[in-house]
């Protein structure tokens, strides 16, 4: 009881703290473009695209910390091999940073030397910043993660007033991408600097050698590699219609595709309070109540995600008024949003259990071939129609499929329930981009609530009942 409490308080806490840099996200996510313009919110977007993937350059380190470290608390770490970490690690961004910055000089199209100069600078401060989150993550302090990342989104949002102001102020004064870029990479560095200051017991002091510890070392990479590719290539998998789409249509479109993703994005903000959360808590159960409590959190996430679709219909309105120009990403929208679902339950459950089981080799494997059949795919959908459109709907398509093999692998080796949740899933999906169709957004909102209280409570009947009597009989205690 003590431990759901925990979790429960854990949970509140990060989902508050992710509600909001939801809210910061909303703010930025359409000021930027306003701000911008669709070409320079284009490259913006393509340096984010790449930005994705530079936490691959720690190459399992911080992952292989995560796993080893995720059952203790902060008093039992090894204050002396943190600091060898701490410096270590240091070392190591410092290099590879370095490389960005020395192919910057080679390349000749300016855009694309500026971008990668500022992914060399953002993936030292990320992955520096990442590596003290992933402390505070393991050791469960997650009032300070959930502080620091307010403190970040608010700073953020600072930053996009102030850029707001001038432009209103000065209307032809040439706010591009690099300033924007520039400035984010600032608010990475003073996180880290305040990082630092918070554990610099980890980092200053004697430390443990560096040679007689080599294997300590190299054992954060081995336990930690297929987690980090299998991160990636989850990435690779999320972003292949992203690449595609850049690669073979105009700036503007992508822009718009992009744009819709960062609609999305605010949505799944929130909900990676629950991957937060799960993970070093699971790690503390037996693997008994671990498969117990699968199909409960899925369930419970899945009514909660459906249920939020309802904000694209207010979504939809207030684009068409604010943002008009990019009224037209709302057709990606439509396509997109039920792969919130999706998309939740992968990033959120599934890859934690697979963890917590010891069985990141097997999910990096899925994800590989996954890879490949969405390259196949969304492949095949721009040779046959040349459309974004049919690429978006493939990429749905790929998630549906990377989401039965996992929980059937799940279900065939741990006895983890998850047929009706699924067939749930399934089935809203669907109910969401039909309901979408109907021209009249009052009534499409009506059809979809209408079909999701129904398919809701036809399918968790008992869940439902059961989470009904348990908070009456709180509030008569």
């Amino acid at each position: 009881m003590k431990n759901q409490k925990t979790i429960v308080k854990n949970l509140i806490m990060v989902l508050l703290s992710n509600t909001l840099i939801l809210l910061s996200s909303i703010v930025v996510g359409l000021i930027i473009p306003k701000i911008l313009g669709v070409t320079n919110y284009g490259y913006y977007k393509i340096f984010t695209l790449y930005a994705g993937y530079t936490s691959l350059l720690h190459f399992g380190f911080l992952d292989g910390i995560l796993l080893k470290h995720g059952d203790e608390d902060f008093n039992e770490l090894n204050k002396k091999l943190f600091r060898l970490n701490s410096h270590f690690f240091f070392v190591m961004q410092i290099c590879i940073s370095f490389i960005f910055i020395l192919i910057s000089i080679l390349i000749k199209n300016r855009s694309i030397s500026f971008i990668l100069i500022s992914l060399g600078i953002y993936t030292l401060f990320s992955n520096l910043t990442t590596y003290f989150q992933f402390i505070s993550q393991a050791t469960m302090r997650f009032n300070e993660l959930s502080f620091r990342k307010v403190i970040q989104a608010t700073l953020t949002v600072m930053v996009v007033l102030a850029l707001l102001f001038i432009k209103h102020i000065i209307p032809n004064a040439d706010i591009n991408y690099k300033i924007y870029i520039i400035l984010s990479n600032l608010i990475l560095f003073i996180l880290f600097i305040w990082y630092s200051n918070t554990y610099h017991v980890l980092i200053f002091g004697k430390r443990k050698a560096f040679l007689p510890n080599i294997k300590v070392i190299f054992d954060y990479f081995k336990k930690g590699f297929f987690m980090t590719i299998s991160y990636q290539v989850s990435v690779l998998i999320f972003n292949v219609d992203n690449q595609y789409i850049s690669l073979f249509f105009s700036t503007r479109t992508y822009g718009l595709y992009a744009f819709a993703y960062s609609l999305i994005q605010m949505v799944l903000t929130v909900l990676n309070a629950v991957s937060t959360v799960l993970f070093p808590y699971i790690k503390r159960l037996s693997r008994k109540n671990a498969v117990a409590l699968h199909s409960r959190i899925v369930t419970s996430l899945l009514i909660f995600v459906f249920a939020s679709l309802i904000i694209y219909y207010p979504m939809n309105i207030f684009i068409s008024f604010y943002l008009p120009n990019y009224f037209d990403s709302m057709k990606f929208v439509q396509i997109l949003f039920p792969g919130v679902g999706v998309t939740s339950c992968l990033t959120l459950i599934t890859s934690n259990y697979f963890m917590v089981f010891g069985k990141s080799r097997i999910y990096t494997e899925i994800g590989v071939e996954i890879l490949l059949l969405s390259t196949l795919l969304n492949g095949g959908a721009y040779y046959l129609f040349k459309t974004p459109f049919a690429i978006a709907a493939m990429s749905l398509v790929v998630l549906l499929i990377w989401y039965f093999i996992t929980e059937r692998y799940l279900g065939k080796n741990y006895s983890v329930k998850w047929v009706r949740n699924y067939f749930y899933l399934l089935l809203m999906l669907i109910s969401f981009l039909l309901s979408v169709q109907i021209k009249s957004i009052f009534v499409s909102l009506f059809v979809y609530v209408l079909i999701y209280l129904c398919l809701t409570f036809a399918f968790f009947k008992k869940e439902i009942q059961k989470s009904v009597c348990g908070i009456i009989k709180n509030l008569d205690k």
